[in-house]
């Protein structure tokens, strides 16, 4: 009987190891996707919980052209995506910080005067306030 008991345990723990892996694989083919019809060249995710509902969100940036970037903040329910927040910029820089405790998505921008190499940059901050992220805070 006890061995019994152990082997149901364990096929219990697999079957649930074995179901976590296949949703995380399922996320990461949907991300796969969205970047594909993006026309993304190369792409980076983070995994961030920024609703603090015990669920990562996944934060993805990609390049997209020789200076573009962009970034998607996509979270899932039930396997479905939801994009919570997307931006893109001629630049190549695009960074994710916590700024006094405070997520942030920093992207810098090109003003092309008098063309991209020799132009200013300005930087746009978007923080998140609890549903996405807002130009400023």
């Amino acid at each position: 009987m006890k061995n019994f008991l152990l082997l149901i345990l364990g096929l219990f723990l697999l079957s649930s190891y074995a179901e976590c892996v296949a949703t995380d694989l399922t996320q990461h083919d949907i991300i796969k996707k969205i970047m594909d019809e993006e026309g993304a060249l190369f792409y980076d995710t983070k995994q961030f919980d920024l609703d603090r509902d015990r669920i990562n969100e996944f934060i993805v940036t990609y390049y997209y052209g020789l200076h573009h970037r962009g970034i998607k903040v996509i979270k899932f329910e039930d396997d479905k995506s939801i994009i919570l927040f997307e931006q893109t910029t001629n630049t190549p820089m695009i960074n994710f910080e916590i700024i006094n405790n405070v997520p942030t998505i920093i992207l810098e921008v090109s003003d092309y005067t008098p063309d991209y190499a020799t132009g200013g940059t300005y930087k746009e901050m978007y923080q998140w306030d609890g549903k996405t992220f807002k130009l400023g805070g």
